[in-house]
């Protein structure tokens, strides 16, 4: 269904990155400073500390998100787009918590800050509008090779170090529209309570899913730590592939994480118990200079 549907759409008719500028610089939305990453940018900083390095700049930008006429926050935009077209975007703060914030502007929502202020109205058909919505969830989606295996992760960040993968919106995405179209896909899910779950539902469908207790006693069997135990307690509290990457610089091919997907339910095995948490129990331990990949 997917090819089908991508095969049918109209490319012509994404957004045009130039419109966007235009809006976004005449203040008639809440974005304005619409620009690429600049290189001395608090935006900038924030994304190399979280190990976003520049080559991961390309489908990123920077703005002000203003919340109302006096004040603002800066943020990152993630551009669901194929070169100068745009599909859809997420906008998401530099704060982490309960004052972490994120949107979704879908293809409509980009249509018609477009149109404002033309004396035209838009001739996209209502049909292609349905579509487009649909595709503008699935970040990356227009650059992906459908020949191979998509690997489908539950954020848009993560998918930034994998090859040939897409980024959804949490683990409720509806993944009915891949799922439906023939695809070769595998999935990555967060390693959490959330993710477990998907984890597990995602096996018994027959779905190769990864398996990040299988990773981390890989790791420390190679690292031959004298306190193995230790070891697997600081790396398990790692959470998702942007804090991977951070910890193991191109972690994809250095930790060879083709090798840690299966379908086989067997495999269930290597999913933590999980349960109600005590408090405390998520409480980020592990330390960013903790060299856990050195003599790998």
């Amino acid at each position: 269904m997917l090819r089908r549907v991508l095969a049918d759409a109209r490319f012509e008719n994404l957004i045009e990155l130039s419109e966007l500028e235009r809006v976004f610089s005449e203040n008639l939305t809440p974005l304005s400073d619409f620009k690429p990453i600049q290189s001395n940018s608090g935006v900038y900083k924030y994304l190399i500390g979280r190990g976003i390095g520049p080559e991961f700049h390309k489908n990123i930008y920077q703005a002000k998100y203003w919340k109302n006429e006096d004040e603002h926050e800066w943020i990152i935009v993630m551009l669901n787009r194929r070169d100068d077209k745009v599909l859809g975007m997420q906008i998401r703060n530099l704060k982490e918590g309960k004052r972490r914030m994120f949107k979704i502007y879908n293809y409509e929502n980009l249509l018609e800050w477009v149109m404002i202020g033309k004396d035209t109205e838009h001739d996209v058909d209502a049909g292609e509008i349905v579509i487009y919505n649909k595709l503008s969830y699935y970040f990356n989606i227009l650059n992906i090779n459908f020949g191979d295996t998509v690997t489908v992760f539950e954020g848009y960040i993560d998918s930034l170090y994998f090859p040939n993968s897409i980024g959804l919106v949490g683990v409720n995405t509806d993944f009915r529209l891949l799922e439906g179209s023939g695809l070769s896909l595998r999935y990555f899910f967060d390693n959490d309570e959330a993710g477990y779950r998907k984890t597990e539902e995602k096996m018994r469908e027959g779905y190769p899913v990864f398996l990040w207790k299988k990773l981390f006693e890989d790791i420390v069997a190679k690292k031959k730590s004298t306190n193995p135990e230790q070891l697997m307690h600081r790396i398990s509290k790692v959470k998702d592939m942007n804090k991977l990457a951070q910890l193991v610089p191109d972690s994809y091919k250095k930790l060879v994480l083709d090798n840690f997907f299966s379908k086989d339910e067997f495999d269930i095995r290597w999913l933590p118990k999980y349960g109600r948490r005590k408090k405390g129990d998520d409480k980020k331990d592990y330390d960013s200079k903790f060299r856990f990949f050195d003599n790998m």
